[in-house]
């Protein structure tokens, strides 16, 4: 399931976009910190971010694999 941008706040966008950003430059995926230090957010804000947007669709998370591998449009945190 693709999440359209209208369906995500506008953090939970910048979230998702800082996410492509990273993987895009590093060809990997960033780890929470990475990304919370990217939005200058809190690691436990930057995580409850991640885990709406990961329920809305817009992001995958694989708990047991760090800097999980990106599934089609968006990609995961590590």
């Amino acid at each position: 399931m693709v999440t359209t941008t209208t369906s995500l706040s506008p953090r939970q966008r910048q979230l998702v976009d800082a996410i492509e950003r990273f993987t895009s430059e590093r060809r990997y995926c960033p780890t929470l910190r990475e990304i919370a230090s990217v939005l200058q957010l809190s690691i436990t804000r930057t995580k409850g971010l991640a885990d709406e947007a990961e329920r809305r669709g817009a992001i995958t998370h694989s708990p047991r694999c760090s800097r999980s591998r990106p599934r089609a449009t968006t990609t995961a945190w590590g």
